[in-house]
């Protein structure tokens, strides 16, 4: 698709970044956003700028809690869905993006509704529909790139699949001098290809990813190494999943002995007692029901830059865990395999 005048006007600066060819497979783009909520306000705001088009899927209503951080509604939202308040504001940040809205609850769509997207990206949702939708997501071709996040506080959490076969494009020349160790290590859980080595020109390669449920059945004894020790936010997110799962809402400060139990059930089962990993229970029942816009704002910005590579098709895509810890404000990703 050929940008107008306007449209290269506009996209100016992105354009000198990462081409004219990726800036018109963004303005292609169709992504959906399941939750207006955590990491997905700050990604709906970096996206919609970048000019991709977006269906914003939110069944629930404007909290006060949505109030503390969503700068997507106001107190005249209170009380209204979610997914309608935002809409006028999402659509004033770019008027050259289809803005759409979806208030229908996530496990009253069928599965055609998530085949029309090229990107997908969950929060504020279940482990059981996080999994089914990236099941969905890996049976089209190509398979739809699909992320699934939380918040907590003020630890933050989000995993990445590109799929079996998503190919890209480096951001540098295979003969740049810049180090790939970290990306070429043996740890790494994405398998990499190059389509054209040896080239002067920039490779095309592509990566293989596991599914999210395969990320979540890995045992915790195997995905940890001398490179990337076990992650206490990864942890804490597992334990939140399972006493949701269990109890069909978030763990207040009464519920510690619950979350104990929790834990304890779960180090058993990923052959992980006698961790040094320091998991602060009392803690965690305190912020479970809270986000902080600082995660948000850090975690959603990494997050925005994944879904531009999955759309642009340019930039190798990180480690398929990535997180953000309160302890000590410190973002990375790590990899767990197959």
């Amino acid at each position: 698709t050929t940008l107008t005048q306007l449209e290269s006007e506009r996209y100016d600066r992105q354009i000198r970044v990462w081409g004219a060819e990726a800036q018109s497979r963004i303005q292609c783009s169709n992504v959906l956003l399941c939750g207006l909520k955590k990491l997905n306000v700050e990604v709906a705001k970096n996206i919609v700028l970048a000019g991709m088009n977006v269906t914003i899927q939110d069944s629930s209503v404007v909290s006060s809690e949505d109030l503390n951080y969503n700068f997507f509604v106001n107190e005249n939202d209170f009380g209204q869905n979610m997914a309608i308040s935002a809409h006028s504001k999402l659509k004033d940040l770019n008027p050259f993006v289809k803005i759409s809205m979806e208030h229908v609850p996530i496990d009253d769509l069928s599965d055609d509704f998530f085949r029309s997207f090229n990107v997908i990206s969950m929060t504020n949702c279940t482990e059981e529909q996080a999994i089914r939708v990236n099941k969905i997501c890996r049976t089209q071709s190509p398979q739809i790139v699909y992320f699934w996040s939380d918040v907590f506080g003020e630890d933050a959490i989000f995993y990445s699949d590109f799929g079996d076969n998503f190919q890209f494009k480096e951001d540098i020349p295979p003969s740049s001098s810049v180090s790939q160790t970290e990306n070429n290590s043996s740890s790494n859980s994405m398998i990499v290809s190059d389509s054209n080595s040896g080239s002067d020109k920039l490779a095309i390669k592509t990566i293989s990813y596991p599914s999210i449920e395969s990320i979540l059945n890995k045992k915790w004894n195997e995905i940890t190494s001398r490179f990337f020790p076990l992650s206490s936010t990864f942890v804490n997110a597992r334990i939140l999943n399972q006493f949701r799962k269990l109890h069909g809402l978030d763990p207040d400060i009464g519920d510690e002995e619950k979350m104990m139990d929790v834990y304890n059930h779960l180090s058993t089962l990923n052959n992980n007692h006698g961790s040094s990993l320091d998991i602060n229970i009392h803690r965690l029942c305190q912020i479970a029901q809270s986000v902080s816009i600082m995660s948000c704002s850090v975690l959603g910005s990494f997050l925005s830059q994944e879904v531009v590579k999955a759309v642009s098709l340019s930039g190798r895509p990180a480690h398929n865990v990535f997180v953000f810890s309160g302890d000590d404000f410190v973002a990375k990703a790590f990899p767990i395999d197959m």
